[in-house]
């Protein structure tokens, strides 16, 4: 009869307090993600500033095209 008592050995290594504090700390994380229209404005600023720093180059010259079928001249 003795044996049907649990002992502190047989105690699981859960822990209410534990479980907790796992869901506050997801629940943190959640809260702290940034909403995609923030990432999307910060890459626009990102990207806005790499543009600035590459260096400029002129304009550039137009290219001639040429046709399959040349017009004629008389």
């Amino acid at each position: 009869m003795s044996s049907d008592k649990k002992t502190p050995s047989d105690a699981p290594d859960f822990s209410i307090e534990d479980f907790f504090s796992e869901i506050e700390k997801a629940e943190d994380i959640e809260a702290n993600k940034r909403l995609p229209q923030e990432r999307l404005r910060n890459k626009r600023r990102l990207d806005r500033e790499d543009q600035a720093k590459a260096p400029r180059r002129g304009p550039q010259p137009n290219k001639r095209t040429t046709t399959k079928h040349p017009t004629r001249t008389a």
